[in-house]
């Protein structure tokens, strides 16, 4: 605990702003050690579960009960850590999902892309992108990938576009969905750097969600790359 202190404190929101020569990196307000569900919780190496290195938190920051299963825990050294089972689990079933969503439109007529569409509507006029969106979402494939139950109801938000992933390729599809088995908000790495998306995000580009993608690349590979001796632990923080 003693080091995990020592290594967040240079980010602490309340840390003496007129220290000279330190320049302040405030980015916590206070912060537990802290997985959200169980479910969030890294997966345990099978035969490892009960090795008195892993940690595991059983009061949540508000005082109540977890219940945590044996296989999962709130951190440990890397060496228990099993960082495969889950990043395994989801490129096997966002593939089959991508193929499930291509043998789907193989009962529809070919649909057009978002910037198919667009271009044509620019051919007639100056379209308005709520009415792009429209002819869009309105074609027979489109609205039959958001009514098809094995498609969860989060892929279906302000990015919903079965027609790019398709498009896109299965390996983009399924690598997309690695990218969020492990990312949070942030990580604090081992050199004491302080990372998030903003670190990735090109200046003058407007396009946040590219840096967002980098980031999450950047924490999954650095997670994995990880020797078997050092220590990963889950933070809870308020900024």
């Amino acid at each position: 605990m003693n080091l995990l202190t020592q290594a967040l404190s240079p980010y602490d929101q309340n840390d003496d702003l007129s220290r000279p020569g330190k320049e302040w990196q405030g980015e916590w307000d206070s912060w537990w050690i802290y997985n959200g569900h169980h479910e969030k919780c890294f997966f345990v190496k099978a035969g490892l579960e009960h090795d008195d290195r892993l940690v595991r938190v059983i009061l949540g920051p508000r005082g109540e009960m977890r219940e945590i299963p044996l296989s999962r825990c709130d951190g440990g050294p890397v060496a228990l850590l099993d960082f495969n089972t889950e990043i395994s689990r989801v490129e096997a079933l966002e593939a089959a999902r991508w193929n499930r969503l291509a043998e789907l439109a193989q009962k529809y007529p070919e649909a057009a892309s978002v910037d198919e569409i667009y271009r044509q509507a620019c051919d007639a006029g100056k379209p308005s992108m709520l009415e792009v969106q429209k002819r869009y979402l309105a074609q027979e494939f489109v609205t039959a990938a958001a009514s098809a139950e094995w498609l969860p109801s989060t892929y279906r938000n302000d990015v919903f576009d079965p027609v790019g992933w398709l498009q896109g390729g299965i390996d983009q599809f399924v690598e997309s969905s690695r990218l969020n088995v492990f990312p949070t908000d942030a990580i604090l790495n081992l050199d004491g750097d302080w990372m998030d998306s903003s670190n990735f995000h090109a200046e003058g580009s407007g396009v946040w969600r590219d840096g967002d993608m980098k980031y999450r690349r950047y924490f999954t590979d650095y997670l994995q790359s990880l020797d078997d001796g050092e220590f990963v632990v889950r933070v809870l923080y308020r900024s």
